[in-house]
């Protein structure tokens, strides 16, 4: 986890010192904070005792997340937070924010990418270990509707992917250790997301 957090700072800062060479009337700091709703897609693979179990992913969650950043003309970076609630637990990604937007007008279409690591732990299990948040990745198109000068709405439809991590210990000898084998388990959601930037 550590070395992929460093990354993202990293390419922040570094995004970040690029953006301050321009000048400073172009450079505009914003906050931006949503709630959304996702479905799961698709199915997902998981390996109780060394065994691979596929099953159709019925999860869904429902999150908020807000996001402090700069705005250099069309593009938006920042960094975020959020809270996802999943049946029967909470996950908290930490995300680098990317936001395109194809117009300064009064309704502004946009694309948006969001990289990240969630942070939480699912326990209550049926055939396989607990499972922890892991890395994550978003992305989809969005429409801005400007108030005002300063406030704004937002609405996007997003695709994303959550990476789950877990492990099990293949028992074959009672009396010898069993090591630990780890892997990851791969959610495919598509949602719609609402937001007030300012």
């Amino acid at each position: 986890m550590k070395p992929f957090v460093f990354l993202v700072i990293f390419a922040f800062l570094f995004c970040t010192n690029q953006a301050l060479s321009q000048s400073k009337d172009s450079i505009k700091y914003f906050n931006q904070t949503s709630v959304g709703f996702y479905i799961g897609i698709g199915k997902y693979t998981t390996f109780p005792n060394g065994g691979d179990l596929t099953q159709k992913n019925d999860e869904f969650f429902y999150c908020f997340s807000t996001t402090n950043g700069i705005q250099i003309r069309n593009h938006q970076l920042g960094i975020g937070v959020g809270i996802d609630k999943w049946r029967g637990t909470l996950l908290f990604p930490v995300f680098l924010n990317y936001k395109l937007n194809f117009s300064r007008k009064f309704l502004s279409p946009y694309g948006l990418l969001h990289i990240g690591y969630s942070m939480g732990q699912i326990n209550t299990l049926q055939y396989y270990d607990n499972k922890k948040g892991s890395f994550l990745l978003q992305g989809g198109l969005g429409l801005q509707i400007k108030l005002t000068n300063k406030i704004s709405i937002t609405t996007d439809l997003t695709y994303k992917l959550q990476s789950m991590s877990s492990s099990y210990k293949r028992i074959i000898n009672p009396h010898e250790p069993s090591p630990e084998i780890k892997y990851n388990i791969y959610y495919n959601f598509i949602g719609i997301s609402v937001g007030v930037k300012f």
